[in-house]
């Protein structure tokens, strides 16, 4: 293109029949060369400038994670599971911020991300914006972080799908609801932002899906990421966000073998209830490991996320009904309060 403007310019300039206004095709020439360098060279500027924004996350003097700032006035958030309810000392620290003083301003431990503000800083910081626009599937975007404490490096990955799913996190001990991203994450990147072409936050990292059993199960390369809206969400009310749990982990009745199938009625539904916390309300119900829940409030489940869904949309302090189904076939009732995380 640029080859065919410049010999379109060369033969005007020659033609003895046809005036033209060089200075001001030399000018048209030069915007679209501009406009082309730009074009060009924004995604690496935006990332850039996002870098001066994205810091290793010290807990008590241990490089744990990693965070961003969100906000010009110091407003950072990172991943909430790195921070104990015990307010531990914590810092930002970056070749470009030095090291920061960082208070815990709020949490939402269901979506896993705490907002944090910086100290002893008079000036307007770097930030990073969150994004407004929706995801679309297999879409670009790219992960600054602290990958295995190498500082503020580039992972770029996919959008592997823009529904909502959710992801028991057993330190926890309950679900927090993520997006999910084709991408590797290694240790270090919790708390940094996912980045869109354009430099804005479409979410913050929080986990990593593995397969296999034992001490040290394989990455599947699929990492875990909480949405922009639930970000912000943190950030405009900068108070902390009580959700609903049961505090309960569950699997599809179709992911069991087929012996555990078979003690059961053919088509036969549900979710198996896998992990319970035995200080929760639901394990003081009458709920135990291995029950399988056939209905919530009256209403099939058999999907964990419409499960999860649907307790999502109660109250903390509500209460539901669950209906359990056993191998003989028989249902029973229990009724569980949901209790807030």
């Amino acid at each position: 293109m640029i080859l065919f403007l410049s010999e379109y310019m060369f033969s005007i300039m020659k033609s003895p029949k046809i005036y033209v206004n060089v200075l001001i095709m030399q000018r048209v020439f030069c915007v679209f060369i501009t406009l082309l360098s730009t074009a060009v060279a924004g995604p690496a500027s935006n990332l850039e400038h996002a870098d001066q924004a994205t810091f290793g996350l010290l807990v008590d003097g241990s490089l744990t994670g990693s965070g961003f700032i969100v906000d010009p006035s110091g407003y950072a958030l990172t991943a909430a599971h790195q921070i104990s309810a015990a307010q531990p000392n914590l810092h930002a620290q970056s070749n470009f911020l030095g090291r920061v003083r960082l208070d815990v301003v709020a949490l939402d431990r269901g979506r896993d991300i705490a907002l944090l503000r910086t100290r002893n800083r008079k000036t307007r910081y770097p930030f990073i914006p969150l994004a407004t626009q929706r995801l679309s599937i297999a879409g670009s975007v790219h992960l600054l972080a602290t990958p295995n404490y190498r500082h503020n490096l580039v992972l770029s990955g996919r959008v592997a799908r823009v529904r909502i799913g959710f992801e028991y996190f057993k330190a926890l001990g309950h679900y927090v609801a993520v997006q999910y991203i084709s991408a590797h994450a290694p240790a270090g990147t919790s708390g940094g932002p996912w980045l869109n072409p354009a430099g804005q936050a479409v979410g913050m990292q929080v986990g990593l899906m593995h397969t296999g059993q034992g001490a040290k199960p394989a990455p599947a390369g699929v990492a875990y990421m909480v949405p922009a809206n639930d970000l912000k969400a943190v950030l405009d009310s900068r108070e902390s966000i009580e959700r609903p749990s049961m505090r309960i982990g569950v699997e599809e009745f179709w992911e069991q073998d087929a012996d555990y199938r078979q003690q059961f009625a053919a088509e036969t539904t549900g979710l198996i209830v896998a992990r319970i916390s035995k200080s929760s309300r639901a394990y003081r119900s009458g709920l135990r490991r291995g029950h399988v829940i056939h209905a919530v409030d009256g209403r099939r489940v058999s999907h964990r996320d419409d499960f999860l869904n649907f307790i999502g949309q109660k109250q903390v302090a509500d209460r539901v009904e669950l209906t359990l189904i056993g191998k003989n076939g028989q249902n029973r009732t229990i009724s569980v309060v949901l209790e807030g995380i």
